[in-house]
């Protein structure tokens, strides 16, 4: 009975899993780990000649130092978005935001674009949300209450799910909010 490795070599590769003879480079590992965050995840199968389906395996010192080597490449990928370390290595990772005047995008009233971690790019569009979306008042009573045109707890849900369910492998597919 085959094993599910096996089976899995036999199928060959797919939107979910990539066959490598040999650990490929960081930046081309953090890009396949990144397309598979973007969907239902993956497997990468070491040791197999991705063509030809054959089983041509890794030595003793290839085994010994993947899994350092791995774990590295994984920790700076968190440390890319999470804390906004160095994003040469995933430029895509920029939220851009734009006011127009009127109702075309020919004119631009107010325009920034924020690159640091994921947390500092969602506090930062909010902050030019809350700047440039209406912002009515009332009195009740004898106090002022201040509302926004669209509540914030709904931008805020908008631009979190903008930020977490972008696919970051597209270079160049960086978020707008316009």
């Amino acid at each position: 009975m085959p094993s599910e490795f096996e089976k899995l070599i036999k199928i060959g590769e797919s939107r979910s899993l990539e066959l490598k003879e040999k650990l490929p480079d960081s930046d081309a590992i953090a890009k396949t780990a990144i397309a598979f965050s973007n969907g239902a995840g993956g497997k990468i199968i070491l040791g197999v000649n991705d063509k030809t389906r054959k089983v041509v395996g890794l030595s003793d010192d290839e085994i010994s130092r993947y899994p350092d080597r791995i774990s590295n490449i994984i920790y700076d990928i968190g440390g890319y978005l999470l804390v906004g370390r160095d994003r040469t290595k995933i430029p895509q990772s920029a939220v851009q935001c734009a006011r127009f005047k009127g109702k075309t995008t020919d004119v631009f009233v107010d325009r920034k674009e924020f690159n640091g971690s994921l947390f500092s790019q969602v506090e930062e569009t909010m902050n030019f949300l809350k700047n440039n979306i209406e912002l009515g008042g009332r009195i009740e009573g004898i106090h002022r209450k201040d509302s926004y045109a669209i509540p914030i707890e709904a931008l805020r849900e908008a631009v979190i799910n903008a930020v977490v369910h972008r696919d970051y492998s597209i270079s160049g597919a960086q978020e707008s909010t316009k």
